[in-house]
């Protein structure tokens, strides 16, 4: 029964991908929905480093029963990615492993993905409040913008998360403090 309820939970979560299909200019949704698929199937470690070598014969059988594990999973990971893509992206990746197809997928799509922060930066640096709008609207409004922009930059290398963190809390403060010198409301006490 367990194995029943397991199946259906990685098929509800593997549908997400089926639905959205890799076409090329949904890349960055497809490989956050590809990373939350198998995240949850804790299969994700495959695609952040290469298989390496088969261990020797000689090795031991848990060194040799976690290559094969491994092994294992970059092919279930390989495959579906394979059938979550259009048919050109097929043809051109059928032959790589899962860990390589990431890599050329990222490849190929990098100029998109640089498009895509670049224009997530420049809708929050640019994000003002009209006048006679309530404050909470626009922290609102400011939240959703830093969270889109951070889902963009969620593949660029630890380092530059950090700074985005920083720069993030900087471009707060500086816009609760332009708010709330704008700000016309007096307390009596």
């Amino acid at each position: 029964m367990a194995n029943t309820v397991t199946n259906t939970n990685n098929l509800s979560l593997c549908s997400i991908l089926e639905k959205d299909k890799l076409i090329g200019s949904n890349f960055l949704d497809w490989e956050r929905n590809l990373q939350i698929v198998l995240r949850h199937e804790r299969k994700w470690y495959v695609l952040e480093e290469p298989l390496g070598e088969a261990p020797p014969a000689n090795a031991s059988a848990a060194i040799r029963n976690a290559y094969q594990k491994r092994s294992d999973d970059l092919m279930d990971v390989g495959c579906l990615m394979l059938v979550t893509m259009s048919p050109e992206l097929q043809t051109g990746l059928m032959n790589t492993n899962a860990y390589d197809t990431i890599r050329q997928l990222r490849d190929m799509f990098q100029t998109q993905a640089r498009t895509e922060r670049y224009d997530a930066t420049r809708a929050l640096n640019t994000c003002k409040m009209a006048k006679g709008t309530s404050v909470s609207a626009h922290v609102m409004k400011m939240k959703r913008l830093l969270d889109h922009l951070e889902s963009k930059l969620s593949r660029m290398a630890e380092e530059s998360s950090y700074n985005f963190e920083c720069i993030r809390g900087s471009v707060m403060f500086y816009r609760v403090s332009e708010m709330n010198d704008r700000s016309s409301v007096t307390f009596d006490l």
